[in-house]
């Protein structure tokens, strides 16, 4: 029996938690098909440079090459991929210990180059193909390129993570790359479309991705997305961005809908009365006074309330006349003030019975020595 009677397999290994106890989410079983067609790509150029009297490689070269997941191994999730003998063997019998030669030989050589992070000699295709493989990884997972035939192929060293490849990928001043994004936005308003095609537009304020442009459907904008803005919605879409991380154009979107996290009337109160405040216009105050409530402040109000919902009882919510939001909060010990305004957070506040109180205090950004501060006055009161 000849090698190539043995199946022909190469494994990925994917690590990160949600990988663990062989475990693969659906959102990277597109992964499989990418790295089929990439490993393939690479077999064909492999084959025309053995070749170079040829142009083209013989007809049913690309259907030839045929694999299935015939197995999933833990440590974390390993796929196991063979390659079908029959399909080989009907279509290019003369060519079938060629073709199990560079299928072995053209994953080696995938995982030096995307493991080392060179792809100085791939083709445009090549790039093409890589860029539908392992857009659904999240920050700290990876994809480790491991064997072909039970012969190791890489080390730990050969892998391909989100930065990776998004260096592979943005090789270029003009470059960019896929990957498939997700998370919590705030509805900013919709728009019907009157053309042809009735596709019109969902705005959106996420906190990773900044303001997004999301392409949907006539109907479904009106019976989910009209009359709701202010509104939380959960987004899963596959983009393509830029080398600094903004999104140029949403490619497909996978999933759009919206969410109320709170069911208890306080927080879920608070949040409304938030998100009201965008209604409010220049001169609220009186005819020369209050400016309009500045967007920044209201999601940065809403982010707070949202990380300390405990306190919903608690709390207040004013504008600012500087276009600021205003969450008072009033304990048992403690009467805070946490206000928004100009892109900074400030606490301050006095106890109870006088004997203490606490300066104010500025903040760039919600962090953790903001959350340090608030908390140690919080959990006495």
């Amino acid at each position: 029996m000849s090698d190539t009677d043995d199946p022909i397999q190469y494994k990925l290994k994917y690590e990160g938690n949600r990988f663990s106890g062989a475990k693969l989410p659906l959102d990277v079983l597109g992964d499989f098909q990418a790295f089929r067609d990439l490993l393939v790509e690479t077999v064909r150029q492999k084959w025309l440079v053995q070749n170079p009297d040829r142009k083209r490689v013989p007809r049913g070269f690309d259907s030839s090459l045929n694999f299935v997941l015939s197995d999933i191994e833990d440590g974390s999730a390993m796929p196991v991929f063979r390659l079908e003998h029959a399909e080989v063997q009907s279509k290019l019998p003369n060519m079938k210990e060629e073709l199990h030669s560079l299928v072995g030989s053209a994953f080696g050589d995938l995982a030096k180059l995307l493991g080392s992070g060179n792809t100085a000699n791939l083709t445009k295709a090549q790039l093409s193909r890589l860029n539908k493989f392992g857009a659904g990884l999240q920050s700290g997972e990876k994809i480790v390129f491991v064997t072909v035939n039970n012969k190791t192929a890489s080390n730990n060293d050969l892998f391909i993570d989100v930065d990776r490849r998004r260096s592979l990928l943005t090789r270029s001043q003009n470059s960019t790359y896929f990957k498939r994004c997700k998370g919590t936005a705030q509805l900013l308003g919709s728009k019907i479309s009157s053309s042809q095609d009735s596709i019109g537009f969902i705005f959106l304020e996420t906190e990773d991705f900044g303001s997004l442009s999301i392409p949907l459907e006539n109907d479904q904008i009106l019976n989910d997305f009209e009359n709701v803005t202010g509104y939380d919605v959960e987004f899963d879409i596959l983009a393509e961005l830029n080398q600094d991380n903004t999104i140029s154009k949403i490619k497909e979107v996978y999933d759009l809908c919206l969410v109320e996290d709170y069911a208890d009337d306080a927080i879920s109160g608070i949040i409304d009365r938030i998100r009201s405040l965008q209604y409010l216009k220049a001169g609220w105050l009186d005819d020369s006074a209050g400016l309009a409530i500045e967007k920044t402040s209201r999601l940065q109000a809403e982010k707070f309330v949202k990380s300390r919902h405990h306190i919903a009882p608690h709390c207040n919510v004013f504008p600012t006349e500087s276009g600021g939001v205003s969450v008072e909060i009033n304990t048992s010990i403690w009467d805070l003030t946490v206000e928004f305004s100009g892109g900074k957070v400030s606490i301050y506040g006095i106890k109870n019975d006088g004997t203490d109180f606490l300066q104010t205090t500025v903040f760039d950004v919600l962090n953790e020595s903001f959350y340090a501060l608030f908390d140690s006055k919080v959990s006495h009161g």
